[in-house]
């Protein structure tokens, strides 16, 4: 009997979350499972004919917008996709897809998995306290994307009492690839970068925890002189790239910073930088920090959340306490100014990615889970 995973997720649209549920819905058929995707919300039409490839994909969602009538529809259709299917485990990534997927599973003895990706879950939880008192007991077990989120989990009541399994969120296994030189050569040249000069980078779509204008603020007080800055992102929120080129501005460096709204070719971009800064305020685990390490970078980053589980503080990165400007500025000018530095520091990134954020051992982790959760079952 083939085994079935059933997947639940609110929308399938393009962000950090849809990159891990694309790697494991190809990870889960090449291992032999019948993938199934449920969705509720909107579809990016590119990605859900993508995850086609590899799996079947169900819309659960209704027309209904009534705040009371809703979640019920929807977790009716979850709950007939469960009965039809009978797949060996679901899997629910983010709120409210746990809950949803919670309510649906009421009186099916199907193991039931949920991925915990962000602070803000756990923040959620803390706010619907009688929600998931009421079905996290139908939780079999946590995946946290770090051992920083695994323990704030474990400050709900509600939840403290399920088990949690930390598997951090991976690099595209092509960050591991590095370019040709003379694909560096062309990026740095689009970006107007010259040959002896240090190209600081930070990939992230802005919003205020990304902290922009911080690293803005951090690039003006640098003492070196022969470095450049590059944003690679969607200016999601004008507010927030309004202030990173407004401390620019005033500091007369805007024209020393690039801003690069299409991300598709990050690849190619952080293989063209020299040091990777990373000034967010919350992380639990950040793929584009794992993309960084992957590409052989010296790190620049804040001491929060998962950062130091992947930047680590002496071996591939220095660390700032959050909001720390000035550190951020003093890291960067020590990154910039030993060469030999950046090389050992870069070196250690890779290892370091290779053993906590590759594509391979994250798929292997959760396919052991996998076995382990459908053994229950069974």
């Amino acid at each position: 009997m083939q085994r079935r995973i059933l997947y639940t997720v609110p929308a399938l649209t393009m962000g950090g979350v849809a990159s891990v549920l694309d790697a494991l819905v190809r990870g889960a058929s090449g291992a032999g499972y019948e993938v199934h995707v449920a969705y509720y919300e909107k579809a990016d039409a590119d990605f859900a004919a993508s995850l086609s490839e590899a799996a079947e994909v169900h819309y659960a969602g209704t027309s209904c917008r009534l705040p009371l009538l809703r979640p019920a529809l929807i977790a009716r259709r979850i709950g007939a996709l469960v009965s039809d299917l009978r797949p060996q485990l679901v899997h629910a990534h983010s709120f409210d897809a746990d809950l949803l997927s919670a309510r649906a599973l009421a009186g099916l003895p199907v193991p039931f998995l949920v991925s915990c990706h962000t602070f803000s879950y756990v923040r959620t939880a803390r706010s619907l306290r009688k929600a998931y008192a009421r079905f996290a007991p139908r939780i079999t077990s946590f995946v946290a994307v770090s051992e920083a989120l695994a323990a704030a989990l474990k400050t709900v009541p509600e939840l403290a009492s399920r088990p949690v399994a930390v598997i951090h969120n991976a690099a595209s296994a092509r960050f591991f690839e590095p370019l040709p030189p003379e694909g560096r050569a062309s990026f740095r040249s689009r970006l107007g970068v010259g040959e002896d000069e240090i190209l600081i980078g930070y990939v992230a779509n802005f919003h205020p925890g990304k902290r922009h204008s911080l690293l803005s603020e951090a690039f003006c007080r640098m003492k070196a002189k022969n470095v450049r800055l590059a944003f690679m992102g969607m200016e999601l929120d004008a507010g927030a790239a309004g202030l990173a080129r407004d401390a620019l501005r005033k500091h007369g460096q805007l024209e020393r910073c690039a801003f690069i709204s299409d991300s598709s070719d990050s690849h190619a971009f952080l293989q063209a930088c020299d040091i990777y800064a990373h000034p967010s305020s919350s992380e639990a685990f950040s793929v584009a920090l794992a993309e960084a390490a992957a590409s052989g970078l010296p790190i620049a980053a804040m001491n929060v959340g998962g950062n130091p589980e992947l930047a680590i503080e002496g071996r591939n990165a220095l660390l700032c306490g959050p909001e720390d400007a000035g550190c951020l500025a003093g890291a960067l000018d020590k990154l910039a100014a030993d060469a030999a530095l950046r090389n050992s520091m870069g070196a250690a990134s890779r290892e370091i990615a290779a053993e906590r954020a590759h594509p391979v051992t994250q798929m292997r982790k959760y396919l052991e889970l996998y076995g382990e959760l459908s053994g229950r079952q069974s």
